[in-house]
């Protein structure tokens, strides 16, 4: 019994030193690698987009942790690791300085407190770059068109909102050229806004975006001191698109454009032309829901649409916590 022991133990402590050892030759395989990024590095330290390509921002966050686990594993006696992480400060440390612009052309004359602070005052003014990329990515030109079109909902376009569409695409980075919407600028086209927020929320954009574009377009329809109804109307609409995807596409209060087939033709002409209708009973018969909408003043244009083809539409009020339909308009 006392064999077997042995040999476990004797086993054990081989494989033991084989890991000791094997984490000693790691630090070569370390240092080789610091050295073939710093070696790239300190050929262009001179450059000065390689210069202002270095976060010292991110450095000097990663220099306290590895200050911290630096000095922990030297007292702690782990010596394989206290050397990596040696090493891990020597290349941030160069990094640092190279970042700086310590060896650009034309900046030799100045302290490296004071590169230092220039550095870090032109990486704060950049710091949301990346995330304004991401933020936007490939819908950065849907939210113009959503906002050149909610502009011309009145069919004029001020000169203020002009300015404000303008000011932000600047502000998020948006290459934006009014020559690309002069035909979107001149159109009055209520179902396109829709279509065009329902797209735009179709591609899962971050909550907070779709709530900041929200506060962008009240924004928008103030900026010229005069809110007309239409864009109350399509403000209200967008409102609720936008408060559904937010709510994790948990219906609210909405109206619903109903059609109530007043002969069998009609019902078969309702099927033909409206295939994705959806039949619901009612006092009185049935009919045919062929849109919800967030605006009553919205659902009441698409009824007068159907109306004018001699359908009998109305619109009804619908609430998620009642399942009775209400009748608002006739």
């Amino acid at each position: 019994m006392s064999l077997i022991l042995l040999k476990q133990t004797y086993s054990q402590m081989d494989f033991k030193d084989i890991i000791n050892t094997m984490t000693y030759l790691s630090l070569g395989f370390i240092a080789v690698e610091i050295y073939l990024s710093l070696n790239k590095l300190w050929k262009r330290k001179h450059e000065k987009m390689v210069a202002e390509s270095i976060s010292i921002g991110a450095k000097l966050i990663s220099l306290t942790p590895a200050l911290i686990f630096t000095i922990d594993f030297a007292l702690s006696g782990k010596w394989a690791s206290f050397m990596s992480y040696l090493l891990f400060l020597f290349s941030v440390l160069v990094h640092i300085l190279v970042g700086a612009g310590l060896w650009v052309a034309g900046r030799q004359k100045s302290g490296f407190w004071k590169l230092f602070g220039q550095s870090l005052k032109q990486e704060s003014k950049e710091v949301g770059d990346l995330a304004k990329a991401i933020f936007h990515h490939n819908k950065a030109d849907l939210i113009i068109e959503i906002l050149v079109r909610i502009a011309q909902v009145d069919n004029f376009l001020d000169k203020r909102e002009k300015k404000f569409i303008q000011a932000f695409a600047q502000s998020w980075n948006i290459d934006f050229d009014w020559k690309d919407y002069e035909n979107i600028a001149k159109e009055n086209n209520l179902d396109k806004i829709r279509e065009c927020v329902k797209e735009y929320l179709d591609a899962n954009p971050p909550i907070p975006q779709a709530q900041q574009l929200l506060d962008v377009l009240k924004m928008l329809v103030k900026v010229d001191e005069e809110i007309s109804q239409m864009e109350e109307m399509i403000l209200e609409e967008i409102g609720g698109l936008i408060g559904d995807y937010v709510n994790n596409q948990q219906e609210s209060a909405c109206f619903q454009v109903a059609i109530v087939p007043q002969s069998s033709e009609q019902e078969q002409a309702i099927r033909t032309l409206l295939p994705k209708a959806k039949c619901e009973n009612v006092a009185g018969g049935h009919a045919y829901i062929v849109g919800t909408f967030y605006s009553q003043g919205y659902a009441e244009i698409i009824c007068n649409r159907y109306r004018s083809f001699q359908f009998f539409s109305v619109a009804v009020f619908s609430d998620i916590n009642q399942k009775d339909l209400v009748e608002v308009t006739s």
